[in-house]
């Protein structure tokens, strides 16, 4: 517990030394929204509010995750890596980026409120889903990002292209989970979904622990 708490105070002083990175995700996002707002003049469809939030979403989320290895340098892996081990590094950094990626889109889900017409869905459970996308692509996105910075350039290119397609299945589940909310439809029905996304989340952070300290010695 000792060397997570340190790994995710690492991370808080890293984000508030760059604190432009997180406004510019934010900036993002915003942006985003008020777009379409000026397109559809505030009054949007609720399938086309449901596709929009969760493009958003995917985006935000590699954005914020995939700089968690790449923004490191050679030298400073070797140093994390004769303080800490693989297992516990791996592991703060997914539950790090599960906080921050929450609350970002939470953020994202209050500017929905206050520029577009919104569709009368649960909170609770729309909340529910959210971070449990967050917890998702934090697994997701962290071991990718760690893949990619061990790549000769260190190119962030090759985690854009590795990503998407590991992110389909997510934000399928999340797309399918939110019209459900939408639409209504019985409670059962979609949280059999949410407790499916779950699982997929845990089953990946089981992956990562199982690969990373494999990856993180080469």
């Amino acid at each position: 517990m000792k060397e997570i708490k340190y790994i995710i105070w690492k991370e808080i002083q890293l984000d508030f030394k760059q604190k432009a990175q997180l406004a510019g995700i934010l900036f993002y996002g915003f942006s985003a929204v008020f777009i379409l707002a000026m397109i559809y003049k505030g009054k949007i469809q609720p399938y086309t509010w449901n596709a929009s939030f969760w493009i958003i979403h995917l985006f935000v989320s590699v954005n914020t995750v995939g700089r968690s290895f790449l923004n490191e340098t050679i030298e400073q892996e070797k140093y994390i890596y004769q303080l800490v081990s693989p297992v516990n590094l791996i592991l703060s950094k997914i539950l790090y980026h599960f906080i921050v990626l929450g609350l970002l889109n939470t953020v994202l889900y209050i500017f929905f409120l206050f520029f577009l017409t919104n569709p009368n869905i649960n909170l609770f459970y729309f909340i529910l889903t959210i971070f449990s996308s967050s917890l998702t692509a934090s697994a997701i996105l962290n071991l990718l990002s760690a893949l990619s910075s061990k790549s000769t350039n260190r190119n962030s290119s090759l985690l854009s292209i590795l990503s998407f397609p590991v992110l389909i299945p997510m934000l399928f589940l999340d797309v399918k989970i939110t019209q459900a909310l939408i639409d209504q439809i019985e409670t059962l029905t979609f949280l059999k979904d949410i407790l499916f996304l779950n699982g997929f989340g845990i089953m990946l952070i089981a992956v990562s622990v199982i690969l990373f300290p494999i990856l993180w010695q080469e």
